[in-house]
């Protein structure tokens, strides 16, 4: 009981830090504009820094690396949950 209510705040945390990083977090700091509903662009929130953006880039990659783990593990113990009460 205690790893589901882990695994479900665990998806929360990732869900929120995925959208603010949709928001574009790693791509203020690369100068890339952020665009909203085609014409609105979001101000820079973060100083233009090359090596910034890639600490950025690659924390983003690891997330979501995490959220894919997450998802196979969740799967997983459903499935073992299934196949167990049978």
């Amino acid at each position: 009981m205690l790893a589901a209510n882990l695994s479900q705040y665990m998806f929360y945390v990732r869900m929120i830090g995925h959208a603010a990083d949709r928001l574009g977090i790693c791509s203020s700091a690369a100068s890339y504009p952020v665009v909203l509903f085609g014409s609105v662009h979001l101000p820079s929130i973060l100083p233009l820094s090359p090596s910034l953006h890639t600490l950025l880039w690659a924390c983003a990659l690891l997330a979501g690396l995490c959220l894919f783990a997450f998802i196979l593990m969740h799967v997983s113990a459903i499935l073992f949950h299934q196949v167990d009460q049978e």
